[in-house]
């Protein structure tokens, strides 16, 4: 069985970008995050990674690109071997965050209209 960077090292002349030194799971979460769905699944089978790891995986890429079609497709592909539940979780979260930000701005705009300068809360 290869090791990760001797086939990270075997495959680096076909990829645009390089993986090399990085470990499973940044090479993993990078396929996603770069629209290589199909390669970050034969990283997963090549190295045996258990369903569960990679579905994290590929779930925290796919929610940190903000790309909900493909995060959609993913969770109605197959029975999810993390549960569903952990896909509303994350996304509670990252709806948290935006609405968080979203304030912070509104805020600022407010700041900004009745002093006329910027104002950083």
């Amino acid at each position: 069985m290869k090791t990760p960077v001797s086939w990270q090292c075997s495959n680096s002349s076909k990829r645009k970008h390089r993986e090399t030194q990085s470990s499973l799971i940044e090479t993993i979460r990078a396929r996603v995050m770069n629209g290589m769905s199909y390669r970050a699944d034969r990283v997963k089978s090549d190295f045996k990674v258990p369903d569960k790891r990679f579905s994290h995986i590929k779930l925290r890429a796919l929610i940190a690109m903000r790309d909900f079609d493909a995060l959609e497709t993913f969770a109605r592909s197959k029975r999810s071997p993390i549960g569903y539940e952990v896909f509303v979780r994350q996304l509670v979260v990252v709806s948290k965050l935006v609405t968080q930000r979203s304030s912070d701005v509104r805020r600022e705009m407010r700041c900004a209209k009745t002093s006329g300068v910027v104002c950083v809360v």
